[in-house]
């Protein structure tokens, strides 16, 4: 098993939080540093693990996630094989933090991706649900209202009564300045919930 620190995962479709454009944003936005550790396997399989890098002593460093999903990528999700080495080679991986003079390690795993697979289940922990949304494909607002509470079935009622209207767009088809006046209605849901800087990206 080989280590060594990319710029980037050599992967088309790899997930925004994953991608070297997100991490330096919040690199930047955390005043730390990020690095994408690329994993060779014995059978030249890879497996990227991304995160931030923050000095927390003199020349000792703690490494975790950015803000969003993060934890293991592969192109190969679902190889047993591939997770049941690099859980059993974990030995190895530690010391290379070690090394490294990264003694702490946080990551937030992705559920889309499943990764926690590729960590030992003793370091697994899972310690709070903060919000939970089935994604189903809805095709209209009617469908996806019948699928929710009653509370949030009156607030899209009474927003449809005031002229609230929706529309069911691809982001490819999307316009620039509909993605200006997304981003200006998000600003001002974070000014309203006077919510810390760290959310306004």
């Amino acid at each position: 098993m080989d280590f060594l620190f990319v710029k980037k995962i050599e992967n088309i479709n790899v997930p925004i939080y994953f991608t070297e454009n997100y991490l330096k944003i919040i690199a930047d936005n955390d005043k730390s540093e990020y690095k994408i550790l690329k994993i060779i396997l014995k059978d030249s399989s890879e497996i990227y693990l991304p995160f931030l890098i923050k000095e927390i002593d003199k020349n000792i460093y703690e490494a975790y996630s950015a803000y969003g999903y993060g934890g293991f990528h592969s192109n190969n999700y679902n190889n047993k094989v591939l997770k049941l080495e690099l859980k059993s080679n974990c030995k190895e991986f530690k010391n290379f933090m070690k090394d490294n003079n990264i003694i702490d390690l946080f990551l937030r795993n992705s559920p889309f991706l499943l990764n926690h697979d590729f960590v030992p289940e003793k370091f697994n922990e899972f310690n709070r649900t903060t919000f939970i949304r089935k994604l189903k494909p809805y095709n209209n607002l009617e469908e996806f209202t019948k699928n929710v509470k009653r509370k949030l079935r009156w607030s899209i009622n009474y927003a449809i009564k005031n002229g609230f209207k929706v529309e069911f767009r691809r982001y490819g088809d999307l316009e620039k300045n509909e993605l200006s006046d997304f981003y200006r209605i998000y600003t001002e849901a974070m000014e309203q919930n006077e919510a810390d800087n760290y959310y306004f990206f």
